[in-house]
């Protein structure tokens, strides 16, 4: 049976890649995959400050307190819909679909997120997207021709 590898003792590393020249910190995360990170600062206390922090969240993630998949989900909610939307282009793309197919589908998206006002994905809700599909079947109209009966 393979031997498990204890990646790292917990307590990362401080070092300078030229004399003079700022501290790095490098420490193994809560996967045990390898961290390095300029401290930006030449003073050895304030990077021992900063690595021990590094390692207390790192720690806390570990031991589950904080949840790694909640955290990204979080990030990724404060970014912008338009930002979401290349990324979405992108993989559309990737798969292959037609120039039409794409571009017909973003329009939508971005119609139906300028009527309920979704700037980012945190302001996206059911209740946005009911005003948005109740407007539209009112209208027996697209989202590009419903924006005045949609107003709050």
């Amino acid at each position: 049976m393979a031997k498990s590898r204890n990646r790292g003792n917990g307590e990362g590393t401080i070092y300078k890649r030229q004399d003079g020249g700022p501290f790095y910190v490098s420490w193994y995360d809560a996967v045990g995959k390898r961290k390095s990170k300029n401290t930006k600062t030449t003073d050895r206390a304030a990077a021992q400050r900063i690595l021990a922090k590094i390692l207390a969240e790192v720690a806390l993630r570990r031991d589950g307190v904080i949840d790694a998949r909640q955290e990204a989900l979080a990030a990724e909610a404060g970014r912008s819909v338009e930002s979401h939307l290349t990324d979405f282009e992108a993989m559309m793309n990737a798969r292959a679909r037609s120039e039409g197919h794409v571009k017909r589908t973003l329009v939508l998206i971005r119609e139906v997120c300028t009527v309920a006002r979704f700037e980012s994905v945190q302001d996206i809700s059911a209740d946005g997207m009911n005003r948005v599909m109740t407007a539209m079947k009112a209208a027996k109209k697209g989202p590009a021709r419903f924006r005045d009966a949609s107003s709050p």
